[in-house]
């Protein structure tokens, strides 16, 4: 009877035996097989397809510096022809030029190109370091020729590394020249300062130049732009590889002696008007760690002067020092500087002063006398700490908060201190923001 379980029974198996039922799940298994067939045909043309692909080459070198990382990784046939720009002196890498783009050419044969050779490179693309390479596994010098034009740029065309392989040419003063090693050779390494920021300049044929009489020089320079990267492949720094002592123009000389001009007020440092090149300053020293910076007074103006000579400075002793003004954390500093002892005087004495004082506003504009001076302040002390080879202490006055660096040589016993109210005598320092801002400031004890 309807409604019972016997009755359900029959009636499913009915509409399961049902011609146009049968025949609904026939057409509907057909369709889906249909499709998977279709489907698996679509992938094996495509397969095939790609196996019968043949990969043009790429010819020039603007087309292997255009791959993206994963497609420069995939060893795509390249063939270009271009000129040598440059030898990097890693292994037997060199750069080429042809009339689209420069690029880095790593290999493994050692078979001898100079600069000016036209070559056929055959190889394969490489996703490099930082930028697309060519990894050749042919060269054939077929002629030679003059190195391509170099273009001119400024600084801020090269961040970023868009030059990176090109033949380049720039302007600047050079701030520090030296002998390091490139690759286990000797390099003459110098520092130019482009207007905005720096670049090495690395020079192999170096041999009879007296290099310390570049320093503070304008230059014009040509070569192979290089960039600094780190392990993921991120820019941080500029480089250039000079081929040739040629490439290198004195534009206008250094002084003959560093220490023969006038003498310039550290308060007047950075001032309106003034040039790229170095200055003299004069004072009496009050801090110095040796290989590193000294500090000097004249007056109520202190500067801290980067220097790496080794050479005891006692506090007290009246030093002339020449350097390259540049803009510290808040104040100016005196990079690559050189100093010499002209006298002795009695030592500065401090400015006792209170921490509120350091940073303050007056009329809306920041009012910051002490920096890079010698004082003195009371604070407790609060909590002390090790950083960087030195002893922090982080000390209180009031509502300010500052800190005092000690070496670690000092033989202080930094327990014996929390939750003391303690005299120091140290140089100030003021630290910046990223706008430079003054917002802190520490003594150097």
């Amino acid at each position: 009877m309807p409604g019972s379980k016997v009755y359900e029974q029959a009636r499913q198996e009915r509409r399961r035996l049902s011609p146009m039922a049968a025949t609904n799940r026939v057409d509907l298994a057909f369709v889906r097989l249909s499709a998977l067939i279709g489907l698996v045909s679509v992938f094996a043309a495509t397969a095939g397809q790609l196996r019968g692909q043949t990969v043009p080459d790429l010819t020039t070198v603007r087309g292997v510096r255009a791959l993206e990382l994963y497609q420069a990784r995939q060893d795509r046939p390249v063939k270009v022809r271009g000129i040598v720009t440059a030898l990097s002196g890693w292994r037997n890498s060199f750069f080429v030029q042809d009339s689209t783009a420069g690029i880095s050419v790593d290999r493994t044969d050692k078979a001898d190109v100079q600069v000016g050779d036209e070559v056929e490179v055959t190889g394969r693309s490489g996703a490099g370091m930082f930028a697309p390479v060519i990894l050749a596994s042919y060269v054939r010098v077929v002629g030679h020729v003059s190195p391509p034009l170099a273009r001119r740029v400024t600084y801020g065309d090269l961040l970023g590394g868009r030059e990176d392989s090109q033949r380049i040419e720039v302007s600047g003063v050079v701030h520090s020249a030296r002998i390091t090693k490139l690759f286990e050779r000797d390099a003459l390494t110098l520092s130019v300062e482009l207007g905005g920021g720096s670049m090495t300049v690395l020079l192999q044929d170096f041999a009879g130049i007296d290099y310390n009489r570049l320093i503070d020089s304008t230059v014009r320079v040509r070569g192979v732009c290089s960039t600094q990267f780190n392990q993921k492949r991120q820019f941080v720094g500029l480089g250039m590889f000079v081929p040739d002592r040629r490439d290198i123009d004195i534009v206008q000389p250094a002084e003959d002696d560093p220490f023969g001009g006038s003498t310039t007020l550290i308060g007047n440092i950075l001032q309106f008007g003034q040039a790229q090149h170095r200055v003299k300053v004069a004072g009496i020293s009050t801090y110095q760690v040796p290989g590193r910076a000294l500090y000097i007074q004249d007056g109520n103006d202190g500067i801290r002067i980067q220097s790496s000579s080794t050479e005891l400075v006692v506090p007290g002793s009246k030093v002339e020092a020449v350097g390259f003004p540049m803009r510290g954390e808040y104040a100016p500093v005196l990079k690559d500087g050189l100093v010499r002892i002209v006298g002795h005087a009695s030592p500065i004495k401090p400015v006792r002063i209170r921490a509120l004082d350091v940073i303050s506003q007056q009329m809306g504009f920041n009012h910051v006398p002490y920096d890079e001076q010698l004082v003195s302040l009371e604070g407790t002390v609060a909590e002390s700490h090790l950083q960087g080879g030195q002893r922090v202490w982080i000390l209180r006055q009031g509502s300010e908060v500052f800190e005092a660096h000690l070496p670690l040589s000092a033989a202080v016993d930094a327990t014996e201190y929390i939750g003391s109210v303690v005299l120091l005598t140290g140089i100030c320092t003021v630290h910046g923001d990223s706008d430079h801002n003054p917002v802190s400031f520490s003594i150097l004890l």
